[in-house]
């Protein structure tokens, strides 16, 4: 990412009739970068990404059913209690 400041030194670079290689020379940034900089401006910028799931259709329903008992019996979170002699050994 390239931060406001950067830009601006790019932008004043070029205004001042420099060449995006001699800015970039300068800057330590690839020619490529500069150069989308000049085009695109400082506020262009990625989208987030979007992370989906195999399981995003039915999320809703996992969630009502999280922590609910289940057929009469809990979740086995809740079922499994060190018995007093497994948790001294």
């Amino acid at each position: 990412m390239v931060g406001q400041r950067e830009f601006m030194d790019v932008h004043d670079g070029w205004m001042q009739g420099k060449s995006s290689s001699e800015i970039a020379r300068q800057s330590g940034r690839d020619r490529k970068t500069i150069r989308r900089l000049l085009r695109e401006g400082a506020q262009a910028g990625r989208k987030p990404r979007q992370i989906s799931s195999k399981l995003d259709p039915f999320r809703q329903y996992l969630l009502g059913r999280r922590g609910r008992p289940c057929n009469g019996a809990y979740p086995s979170t809740f079922a499994y209690r060190p018995r007093a002699t497994e948790a001294a050994v």
